[in-house]
């Protein structure tokens, strides 16, 4: 009976196997949609590129639209677009299209917070606690906490030998992340005291970036190591898995913060102030916003969220502008040209403001080339229209059907950027509306990222000052180390290291 059983089973499964792939071919609703075969019938076809070393779906699937066009089937049950038409429908302000079921929106780490949430109106709910306190106005009011730590990371590179070797991708990771921290709740976690920026928890939190390839495709895995490991002693997850133990303390840090502000006993009646953290006004207007039901864990889970998006979007931006001028003499003449006549002290303890700095005009199109080479989070951004049927260039998506858009797509795309694939910052010298329109750094509509003031505050201060103070060459960094794969954020093979000389004033 058993051999029979085994023999049946080794019969059927192919059958059924050949029976689906045959469906998701001719019969699929998307069969009309050209891409590849094996893309059609399973999602492996993308696996093949992302769980593979030095590889990646999102940089194939720009090629696969040189090869069939603006609208290519990538999955058996999704399309990916590349035409700014389509982005600007799905992706504007009152935009009723809804995230897509993915794995990538059920990461435990961050269950609970914004970044999972689909529906557009709960979203928005959960946004507006926040949104006062990241605009422009805010981040003015707040600059001197992100210039503490500014001032702290440029002094601490000072004191480091002449011609010394620095981990750039590090030193901005630890900048950024204490940045955030401080921002948050005026309490950084002093990432910026270690030692050669090679801090455990930021490089726990960069490989736990690399490992979210692997759980995208095996979600179920995931959510059971997850809570698997919650329930073992800290010491033993610290030994077994210490990216997971790493991610799960600083996500502890940002819960016990939180709770540290709901316990104040200020907290709840004191008005917004701008000498107060952006959590601490931020809890403290919640029952006049009607988000009295958010709890500790979400805004926690929130709390967490922040320092992730802000530790690893704006540090990429940083190390990704600087590898390119660092090999571009002529822009980093021009860059420090502009720098020096602005900025006569390069070592004054009175830094200049982000709106002061913006009013150099090649050192906003430094920013503006290394955030489109940099991307922002460069992973496809499922959407679904829940409600109705989606047409494009001639063909019919069926609602319900996952519709992405990525970010190195259209930045990457000589259609939207003339030579997109080089750091040319004089093409914002006299950008078009046209070109701002097609920077897809920060997506729009309902998600549009929150944080983007407070990115930009850090760039303008980051970019001004270590070009002012210092000379930097490349040391070593090669282009294939710089090469990025999509781990939600781009993440690259090896990390930038140059030689730093500080200028004499």
């Amino acid at each position: 009976m058993f051999s029979v059983t085994v023999t049946s089973l080794l019969i059927a499964v192919p059958i059924l196997w050949a029976l689906r792939a045959f469906y998701r071919l001719f019969l699929h609703p998307l069969a009309a949609i050209p891409g590849p075969r094996w893309a059609a019938i399973t999602s492996m076809y993308g696996g093949w590129y992302d769980l593979r070393a030095g590889t990646d779906y999102t940089r194939k699937i720009i090629k696969l639209h040189e090869q069939y066009g603006p609208v290519v089937r990538t999955f058996p049950n999704q399309v990916h677009i590349l035409d700014m038409k389509s982005y600007d429908e799905i992706f504007k302000t009152g935009s009723k299209f809804h995230r897509a079921d993915n794995p990538i929106y059920a990461n435990p780490v961050m269950e609970g917070s914004a970044f999972n949430i689909r529906e557009p109106s709960a979203a928005r709910m959960r946004r507006g606690i926040y949104l006062p306190f990241f605009s422009r106005q805010s981040i003015q009011q707040l600059e001197p906490l992100i210039q503490k730590q500014m001032l702290k990371f440029l002094d601490g590179l000072e004191r480091k030998p002449a011609g010394s070797v620095v981990d750039l991708t590090m030193g901005f990771k630890c900048m950024t992340a204490d940045v955030i921290m401080e921002y948050c709740f005026k309490k950084s976690l002093g990432f910026l005291d270690a030692e050669h920026f090679q801090h455990s928890l930021i490089l726990a939190l960069d490989n736990w970036f690399k490992e979210l390839p692997k759980l995208w495709y095996f979600p179920n895995v995931q959510i059971f190591m997850f809570h698997a490991i919650g329930l073992l002693p800290e010491k033993t997850v610290e030994k077994i898995v210490p990216v997971m133990a790493g991610t799960m303390w600083v996500k502890k840090q940002c819960s016990d913060r939180v709770r540290e502000l709901l316990e104040a006993e200020d907290v709840g009646t004191t008005l917004k102030s701008s000498n107060r953290s952006m959590f601490a006004n931020a809890i403290s207007i919640m029952p006049q916003t009607g988000a009295t039901r958010i709890t500790e864990e979400q805004l926690g889970s929130d709390a967490y969220l922040f320092f992730a998006a802000g530790t690893d979007t704006t540090s990429n931006t940083l190390a990704f502008g600087t590898w390119y001028l660092v090999n571009n003499e002529e822009a980093r003449r021009k860059l420090k040209k502009e720098l020096q006549d602005y900025i006569p002290n390069a070592r004054s303890d009175h830094l200049r403001t982000w709106q002061e700095l913006e009013k150099l005009p090649y050192l906003s199109a430094v920013i503006k080339e290394s955030l489109r080479l940099g991307f922002g989070a460069v992973h496809r951004q499922p959407r679904v229209a829940p409600d109705s049927d989606y047409a494009v260039h001639g063909y019919t998506i069926p609602k319900g059907t996952p519709i992405s858009h990525s970010t190195p797509a259209y930045h990457l795309c000589d259609t939207y950027f003339k030579d997109a694939n080089s750091f040319v910052p004089e093409r914002w010298l006299e950008a078009s509306t046209d070109l701002e329109h097609n920077m897809v750094s920060f997506p729009r509509g309902p998600r549009s990222c929150i944080g983007q003031n407070l990115a930009y505050a850090e760039l303008y201060l980051a970019f001004a000052y270590m070009f002012r103070r210092f000379d930097m060459k490349n040391a070593g960094t090669t282009a294939e180390d710089m090469m990025w794969t999509d781990c939600i954020v781009p993440v690259t093979k090896a990390h930038l290291k140059v030689k730093l000389t500080p200028v004499s004033e």
